[in-house]
């Protein structure tokens, strides 16, 4: 493991006005909504609950600054609103059909009366 001198002496050098090898924690980047957008986008989101996330980022970059669509469910989870995805029940295969006719038709006296 080759390191470099300019890393060495840096850490050298930090170790001794600090007391720390390890470097400082970098400032996160700057939010992209401010508090008065999030107050914004927390008053959106309940007029149309159902509506389509994609809808509500189309309106919302239509009306305020532009962010994709991660950024809008950062800010959607800061606020407390999750989104809601239906369950999707499958239909019956053909075998599963004929099996429950099967069925069926042994419970229950099928014929003339």
């Amino acid at each position: 493991m080759s390191l470099l001198p300019s890393t060495v002496s840096t850490a050298i050098e930090r170790a001794r006005k600090e007391g720390t090898r390890i470097p400082s924690k970098r400032p996160e980047a700057h939010p992209k909504l401010n508090a008065r957008d999030q107050r914004q986008l927390g008053l959106q989101l309940p007029t149309a609950p159902r509506l389509p996330m994609n809808n509500h980022l189309k309106l919302w970059c239509d009306t305020h600054i532009k962010i994709s669509m991660d950024t809008f469910k950062k800010y959607m989870k800061k606020i407390g609103f999750v989104s809601y995805k239906a369950a999707h029940k499958t239909s019956l295969t053909d075998t599963h059909k004929l099996r429950r006719l099967e069925c069926c038709m042994d419970k229950v006296p099928w014929g003339p009366e």
